[in-house]
C-alpha cells in the first residue's frame, strides 16, 4: 500500500539555530507500484550521474562487454563518478589502451579530480589534470568499448560519440526509456556536466527503473543479462563507484545488505535494494548535495538498510576540529 508523507525535509544546524534547510522529494517503489512518496512522486527530474547503473546496459547487452573482455571492475567503473584516486584512474587508462584508444578518444573533457586530496596529489606532482581524471572517465571509456565493438556501424563512427543521434547515445537513450516506461521521442535533450545527452524522468519512474534492473522477471528481454551482472557488480564494488569519503561508498560499506547507490548533480540520488528487488530515488528541489547526501541516508535507516542513521554531515566540524552543528532529517 502507498503511503504518501510531505517532503522530506533536512536541516543544517550551528549551534542551536536552522543556518540552512533543504526539501527533498524521494519515492521507493517496486517494479510495478509505489511503496512510499515524500513530496512530489511525479516531479520531473533530470537525473544526472545517478542513472549510470542503467546507461551502462548497452555495452553488456550488445556484446561490447564480452568482446573486450571487460572485468567486473571495469562495469562498476563504467557505471561510476570517480575521485580520480590512483585506483580509478589507472584501471581506466588500461581499459582504454586494451580497446586500442588513449585518453584524447575521451570527449568528456579534463576535469580535476573531485577528491580534494587526489587533486592536492596531482598537482604536487607538477601534472595537470586530463579527461582520464574526469569522474566520467570510466561511463566515456564504456561507451568508446560499446563504438569499437560496433565499429562496422557508420552511425557509430568515432569521434563524436557525444551527440545525441550518434549510434552509442541512442542506445543509451533507448535504455532508459525502456528501464523507465517513459518515452523520450518527443524530448529534446539538453547536455550533462561531461558532454552527453540528458532527458528528464518522473522521479517514481526513475525509483521503479531501479526496482526493474534488479529484478529479473520485470527486465526488458534483451537487457535481462546485462541487469543480472550490474546488479552483481555494483554493491561490492562502491569504492570504484565512487571513492573515499563519499556518501556512496561510506552508505554502502555501512549497509547490512547488498545496495546500489549512485548519486549525481544537482542533489540527485538513485539506487536498489536487490534482496528487496526494491528502488528509489530522490531529488533535493534546490540541488543541494549535503541535503540528497543526509536525504537518502535517513531513507535507507527507515528501511532498515542500516541499523543505525550514518550522517555525512554530523558533527558538523570547523578547521580546528571543534564541533559546531549537526544535520537533521524530518521524514
Amino acid at each position: 500500500m502507498q503511503q504518501w508523507s510531505e517532503a522530506i525535509t533536512v536541516e543544517f544546524r550551528r549551534g542551536e539555530f536552522v543556518e540552512s534547510s533543504h526539501r527533498v522529494h524521494a519515492v521507493v517503489a517496486t517494479a510495478d507500484q509505489m511503496i512510499s512518496v515524500w513530496g512530489d512522486g511525479e516531479r520531473m527530474t533530470m537525473p544526472r550521474s545517478a542513472i549510470k547503473s542503467i546507461q551502462v546496459l548497452p555495452m553488456i547487452a550488445l556484446g561490447a562487454a564480452a568482446a573486450f573482455d571487460v572485468s567486473d571492475d571495469e562495469v562498476a567503473l563504467a557505471a561510476s563518478s570517480h575521485n580520480a584516486e590512483g585506483a580509478h584512474t589507472t584501471a581506466v587508462a588500461a581499459w582504454l589502451q586494451r580497446i586500442g584508444l588513449g585518453v584524447e578518444a575521451l570527449e568528456c573533457g579534463p576535469s580535476d579530480p573531485i577528491s580534494d586530496l587526489a587533486c592536492k596529489a596531482l598537482y604536487a606532482a607538477g601534472e595537470p589534470p586530463t579527461s582520464l581524471h574526469n569522474c566520467c572517465s570510466g561511463k566515456h571509456t564504456g561507451f568508446l568499448t560499446l563504438a569499437r565493438h560496433l565499429a562496422d556501424d557508420p552511425t557509430l563512427a568515432l569521434p563524436g560519440y557525444l551527440d545525441p543521434e550518434h549510434g552509442v547515445q541512442t542506445r543509451v537513450r533507448d535504455a532508459q526509456a525502456l528501464m523507465t516506461n517513459v518515452d523520450l521521442s518527443n524530448q529534446t535533450p539538453v547536455i550533462d556536466g561531461c558532454g552527453i545527452p540528458v532527458y528528464q524522468f518522473p522521479l517514481a519512474s526513475l525509483a521503479q527503473a531501479m526496482a526493474r534492473l534488479v529484478m529479473p522477471s520485470a527486465v526488458p528481454a534483451e537487457f535481462q543479462s546485462a541487469a543480472a551482472r550490474v546488479t552483481a557488480v555494483l554493491p561490492s564494488r562502491s569504492f570504484l563507484v565512487s571513492g573515499t569519503g563519499r556518501a556512496d561508498y561510506v552508505l554502502t560499506e555501512a549497509a547490512t545488505e547488498p545496495l546500489i547507490l549512485k548519486g549525481g548533480a544537482e542533489g540527485v540520488s538513485m539506487g536498489a535494494l536487490p534482496e528487496r528487488g526494491i528502488g528509489f530515488a530522490l531529488k533535493c528541489e534546490d540541488g543541494n548535495g549535503r541535503g540528497a547526501d543526509e536525504a537518502v541516508a535517513a531513507v535507507l535507516h527507515q528501511l532498515g538498510v542500516m541499523p543505525e542513521r550514518v550522517s555525512m554531515s554530523t558533527p558538523l566540524r570547523n578547521c580546528a576540529g571543534t564541533e559546531v552543528g549537526s544535520a537533521t532529517v524530518v521524514l
